[in-house]
Order: C-alpha cells, then structure tokens, then sequence
C-alpha cells in the first residue's frame, strides 16, 4: 500500500512540475514577444524622423529603460522558475529511489541513440537524466544558461540601439551626415 501512495504522488508531483515548466515557458515567450515589439518599436521611432529629432532620441531611451526593467523580471523570474523546478526534480529523484527499492520501479533495458548498445538501468527518468551529461557543470549549453543568455542580449541589442540613435542623430544634426532618406516601393 505505501508503494501505491508513493507512485500516486510521484504521479502527482510529475504532472506538476510539467505544469510548471509549460508555465515557465509561456512567461518566455511572453517577454521574447514583448522585447521584439518594443525592440521594433524602438527602431521605427529612431528612424522615423530620418535622424533629425533629439525626442526620438529621449523615446529610443525610454523604451530602452522600460525593456530593461521588464528584462530584469524575466531575468529574475528564470532564476526562480529553475529553483523550482529544479526542487521538484531532486524531490522526484528522492521518490524515484524509494520507488526502486520498494520494487515498483524494477530495471529497465535502454537502448543508445544509435541503437547498437543497450543496458539495464533502474527506472526513474530524472535519476537516468541526473546521470547523463544533459545538465552536468561541464554541459556547454544548459536550458537555464540559454535562457539567461537571450535576456542578456536584448538587455544588449537595446543599449546598442540607443546609442546608435543618439550617435547618428548627433551626426545628422551637426550636418556630419546627412538626413536617413527613407524610400518606400510605390504600387502593389
């Protein structure tokens, strides 16, 4: 009977943590769909007045500083959505062990990507994976590290933004550079 309430809340507590990485996921998405219409958006104004106009200057800036804010909370939301994640997945190896030695979780024949070798392993999809080099220090590229990277760079792609804006309207208006002459195709 203990064993049936273990798998029940390893059950429970899988399905949870799927639910929370989902929900970790569409937070992403939201502030990757956010910084590219703010990114775009401040590209459109720093250009529009074709490199004439120090408010577009001041605007470029006060998007970039709002982008930075928001970029901060996904940069700490990320941080946090992994240490949840990351508990559950160690509470889940603790239950997957239990499992093993209660017998639910008996040995399981895994076959390699390429199909040639295979080995027994006992069951537990996060002890499998903990032991894999997946997520390991020596990993070059973690999902946590990635996500953390992409905030940084739009953290980067805006600064670089504002700061050609103000350098080339700085040129235009001391008559360095002439005014951006912006064409559109005529007709359909």
């Amino acid at each position: 009977m203990a064993e049936d309430s273990l798998l029940t809340e390893y059950l429970a507590i899988t399905e949870n943590t799927a639910k929370l990485s989902d929900r970790r996921q569409t937070v992403s998405d939201l502030f990757l769909g956010v910084n590219s219409l703010f990114l775009a958006a401040a590209g459109f104004v720093a250009v529009s007045n074709r490199l004439t106009s120090w408010w577009a200057v001041a605007i470029v800036i006060a998007i970039t500083g709002i982008a930075c804010i928001i970029n901060s909370i996904w940069y700490r939301l990320i941080g946090r959505y992994r240490a949840l994640i990351n508990l559950r997945i160690r509470y889940l190896e603790g239950l997957e062990v239990a499992l093993q030695e209660s017998g639910v979780f008996g040995p399981l024949t895994l076959s390699s990507e390429d199909g040639k070798d295979k080995h027994a392993v006992l069951r537990g999809v996060y002890l499998i994976e903990k032991k894999s080099d997946l997520y390991s220090k020596g990993a070059k590229m973690g999902f946590f590290k990635l996500e953390r990277d992409l905030v940084a760079t739009f953290f980067v792609a805006f600064f670089l933004l504002a700061v050609a804006s103000g350098v080339l309207t700085y040129l235009v208006t001391a008559q360095i550079l002439s005014p951006l002459i912006i064409t559109l195709p005529i007709g359909g």
